[in-house]
């Protein structure tokens, strides 16, 4: 099968896609005359300030990683076999953790950041944007996963969606989902 011999590939090329898209996002802001740091937001005073972030950052990661648990223990695991697209070589690995490590980051920024404020600014109201974000969110990890892997996507949108929201800040989010995706990852070594 092509996918199983061009691994490398197909992960650079998500890659590009992903930071293809930021670049967009990006493009977007600097049309507007808008700093990156707008969607990021929230500037840290002292080094308590990015302890708690962190930290916060951590105890959503841990609370994805227990919703993603208990929803495979619910509806057991997506079926992952139809396309085999998980690294075999140490290579392949480093290239796919990179993929899954920047797509937390770029998903933030994207989806927390732009999306949120976006849909805020549109609806005048929190909770529908919250909702929203968390739905396109879903959505955008696809059908593939079935209705058990999409609404726990759901709820981790919610989740990183909540706490930028009232943080007005995507570090403890952009933490959790970058920890939650490096995890996805180092697990996917043992498919």
């Amino acid at each position: 099968m092509a996918v199983a011999r061009d691994r490398e590939l197909l992960y650079l090329v998500a890659i590009l896609v992903q930071w293809g898209i930021f670049a967009f996002v990006y493009l977007g802001l600097h049309i507007q005359n808008t700093p990156l740091c707008v969607l990021i937001r929230r500037t840290w005073h002292d080094s308590w300030d990015k302890i708690r972030e962190i930290g916060l950052g951590l105890g959503a990661l841990l609370l994805a990683l227990c919703s993603t648990a208990l929803f495979v223990y619910w509806f057991g695991p997506h079926d992952r076999d139809k396309v085999d697209i998980y690294p075999k070589t140490a290579v392949q690995f480093y290239f796919f953790f990179l993929l899954a490590v920047s797509g937390g980051f770029i998903e933030e920024i994207i989806f927390r950041g732009y999306l949120l404020k976006q849909m805020t600014h549109l609806f005048n109201n929190g909770t529908a944007a919250l909702l929203l974000q968390a739905a396109f969110f879903s959505l955008a990890h696809g059908l593939h996963e079935g209705i058990a892997g999409m609404s726990n996507k759901f709820f981790i949108g919610l989740l990183f969606g909540y706490i930028s929201f009232r943080r007005k800040s995507l570090m403890p989010a952009s933490v959790a989902h970058c920890g939650l995706d490096a995890a996805a990852a180092i697990l996917s070594v043992l498919h």
